[in-house]
């Protein structure tokens, strides 16, 4: 209930709480003559059938720029600073590549299938915007293409990184 917050012992004082609902915000008070302190809280994020779940998706980026900055940060690894044999460092370095070049890809992707709500999860009114602007199946068939990419790009990565891992000689890790 908005204005009623509830007391409890902290240190030297008592520390009362406040939730506004409306506005996101959590605020603490501390009584026995110190100074009031806010702290703010990110506003909740809808709940299922509620209206402004559109409101909270992310921006798409572009493909191009997803995998040039996946790129551009596998290119950037260094092997571990104290290996000796060449083998051993190259290995290093390609299994970070891998780690990077697999979350710079993955990470977007899990991102905008968290971001993005089911349609059967969304509010009639919003429901109803997604089917009139792009239609029923297109949103949902998009979601499920993401999905099932990001799960095909998760499985070669561990394939390459499972390869990497088994291999012996310097020649045969620059192969893969």
């Amino acid at each position: 209930v908005y204005g009623s917050g509830h007391s409890c012992r902290t240190g030297g004082g008592y520390k009362s709480t406040f939730f506004n609902p409306r506005l996101g915000i959590l605020r603490a008070r501390l009584s026995a003559g110190r100074r009031d302190e806010m702290t703010y809280v990110h506003a909740r994020k809808p709940q299922f059938g509620q209206t402004g779940q559109l409101r909270s998706i992310p921006m798409v980026a572009d493909p191009g720029d997803i995998l040039a900055g996946a790129l551009n940060r596998a290119k950037k690894q260094t092997p571990a600073p104290r290996i000796q044999n060449a083998a051993e460092r190259e290995k290093s370095k390609a299994q970070k590549q891998m780690q990077a070049l697999h979350m710079g890809i993955i990470g977007p992707l899990k991102r905008y299938m968290e971001g993005f709500p089911r349609l059967s999860r969304t509010h009639p009114f919003e429901h109803a915007m997604i089917t009139l602007t792009l239609g029923d199946a297109r949103y949902d068939s998009t979601l499920d293409e993401v999905g099932s990419l990001r799960k095909r790009m998760n499985e070669v990565c561990k394939t390459y990184a499972n390869r990497v891992k088994n291999v012996r000689k310097k020649q045969e890790i620059i192969d893969v």
